[in-house]
């Protein structure tokens, strides 16, 4: 194992109890429940993950959305920078799994940090939780789904909030089907979002065949990956990376050593932010 690695782990009792270490106290939060943590000597912790009484701090706005595609209501948090009132056409992140990214990846936490500290420009975080997440990620409702988030939360936020019209200024980030989902968005509303953040992400092979067989877009990717990932998903990246290169698209990948957790994508997240919105 590499010697910066860092893992969230359980061990199983009688192949159906899973449990935490007894003899390790290091804890994570995940979307399962606390796991134990194996941290290595060389690993670099991420500090803007770590709550700071020394910095400004941005707002958070819990917001309700009916989707007549869907006919349901919709959760949704607002993340406005500290004297959002302030800027003018910001620009905006989109995240799946918003619930998640907020509780387990502490992303307005991060956002505070790289804001106060001048490593990326102000921005305006829009945070979804999922429904039917199978469904609407990767499987039969991403097209009404997609257009919920084009057309009902993307509209309504423009047309509400200072953000920039400009679709480069515009990201969408998720994590595992989250990424599938958002290099979905990516592909069918070029118009809306032209940055792409997937992290260990699922990447459907239909998803794959239409990158394949269209004329390259005008988007930037990253992608990331844990070594000690779920292997599907590490040969499902193997296959769409030469595509991506093929097709002269400009990307990013990078392989850290982790696994398939919060705790890997919350170390990392910070990454794809300097990438898409850095100074």
């Amino acid at each position: 194992m590499n010697r910066d690695a860092r893992l969230d782990y359980k061990f199983v009792v009688n192949n159906e109890t899973w449990i935490l270490d007894p003899l390790n106290q290091k804890r994570i939060p995940g979307g399962f429940g606390d796991n134990s943590e194996l941290i290595m000597l060389k690993y670099v912790h991420a500090t803007e993950i770590d709550y700071s009484d020394d910095i400004t701090h941005g707002t958070l706005k819990d917001m309700k959305f009916y989707c007549e595609y869907l006919q349901q209501n919709r959760e949704v948090v607002l993340y406005l920078p500290y004297r959002y009132s302030e800027y003018e056409k910001l620009p905006v992140i989109l995240f799946q799994d918003g619930e998640d990214y907020l509780h387990f990846a502490m992303t307005k936490n991060i956002m505070d940090y790289l804001i106060f500290q001048e490593e990326i420009e102000p921005v305006i975080g829009v945070f979804i939780s999922p429904v039917k997440r199978n469904e609407e990620y990767a499987g039969t409702l991403k097209s009404e789904y997609g257009s919920f988030i084009a057309h009902t939360v993307f509209h309504f936020i423009y047309n509400n909030y200072n953000v920039s019209g400009d679709p480069e200024d515009h990201a969408v980030i998720g994590a595992s089907n989250g990424g599938n989902i958002s290099l979905w968005l990516g592909f069918h509303y070029p118009e809306l979002f032209r940055k792409i953040g997937a992290q260990s992400s699922y990447v459907e092979e239909t998803l794959q065949a239409e990158f394949l067989t269209s004329d390259k877009l005008p988007l930037t990717i990253y992608i990331d990956m844990g070594k000690y990932d779920i292997p599907l998903l590490e040969e499902l990246i193997a296959q769409f990376i030469p595509i991506l290169s093929d097709k002269g698209y400009s990307f990013t990948f990078k392989e850290f050593p982790e696994g398939h957790s919060w705790g890997n994508w919350r170390g990392h997240l910070g990454d794809i932010l300097i990438e898409f919105f850095g100074r």
